[in-house]
């Protein structure tokens, strides 16, 4: 395992510990090279039982939807995102009042809450068992893509899958890809968009017992640049749980974060490290991305 640099500072009775690696210079000193949903601003989504309330601001202009659950049916776990043309596309899980087995659902909204879809709304996943937690970003087509974890291996076996989908609603892949398929549970998944288009996935995985964090990268065409079912980002000894992907200025995913049950320490550490521990692409295919589209942009 390579050395890196580590170093602690106390704050609001948390320790803090990150990780530098200078390879993370790589993603964050570069400028997006989309901007999504530019109009689009102060966005709000709230679940209740039987529906999904969402508002948010155009150019300044407050603007309202709602997503009603089907009747007898109850809204749980929800999200959102802002596809590359500036749509609005929501995603949650429902399920019968009286059962709890959850599919996944999704809507898309014109920036102006006109539904794009004529339908309230349509499936992302309804296979037998227990699909929740799904996540949703956006693809450099307009589209998006999903994740989700789902039980249908088993109560003891939840996985972590993924599809994308068209701006028109459409499955892009034949099936649903496993992210993560391996024996015992992976469970709150968390995804963002990198800059070429693929995208990161990273989840909670107890393969070993105990919660660690692993994560992958996939990319457009459903292909994986990591091992299968995931790379281990942290498999140190307690539980590693609670990660979310941290955002630089310009929205690209620069670090990863999750709490830490440690041993010598009485409360949870917060742990940090770079996006490079992520799987990442060689980087001569990195840069001559970076460099086709900055020309692009240029000659535009």
């Amino acid at each position: 395992m390579e050395k890196i640099q580590v170093y602690a500072i106390m704050l609001d009775s948390m320790i803090n510990i990150k990780f530098i690696d200078l390879r993370v210079a790589l993603t964050c000193s570069i400028i997006s090279l989309c901007a999504y949903g530019s109009q689009v601003s102060d966005i709000h989504l709230l679940s209740r039982p039987a529906e999904l309330l969402a508002d948010w601001r155009v150019n300044g202009q407050l603007v309202n939807v709602t997503v009603s659950a089907k009747p007898g049916y109850i809204i749980s776990k929800s999200d959102y995102g802002v596809t590359a043309v500036g749509n609005l596309v929501f995603v949650w899980s429902e399920r019968l009042q009286s059962r709890n087995d959850n599919d996944i659902f999704a809507q898309m909204f014109f920036v102006d809450g006109t539904k794009k879809w004529n339908t309230d709304s349509f499936p992302v996943n309804i296979f037998r068992g227990n699909q929740t937690n799904p996540k949703v970003v956006p693809s450099m087509d307009g589209g998006f893509f999903v994740v989700w974890q789902s039980d249908s291996a088993g109560k003891n076996n939840i996985n972590i899958w993924c599809q994308r989908f068209s701006q028109d609603g459409e499955a892009v892949w034949a099936t649903p890809i496993p992210v993560c398929a391996f024996s015992g549970n992976q469970i709150n998944p968390v995804i963002a968009d990198d800059i070429d288009g693929s995208i990161l996935v990273a989840w909670e995985d107890y393969r070993r017992g105990n919660a660690d964090i692993y994560g992958q990268r996939i990319e457009q065409d459903g292909s994986f640049t990591g091992p299968e079912d995931g790379a281990a980002i942290d498999v140190s000894a307690g539980d590693q749980t609670n990660v979310k992907f941290v955002f630089d200025n310009n929205g690209q995913p620069a670090s990863l974060k999750w709490k830490s049950t440690r041993k010598g320490f009485s409360k949870p550490v917060v742990v940090e490290t770079d996006i490079s521990k992520m799987p990442i692409p060689e980087p001569g295919i990195f840069f001559l991305f970076f460099l086709v589209n900055y020309f692009l942009i240029r000659k535009a």
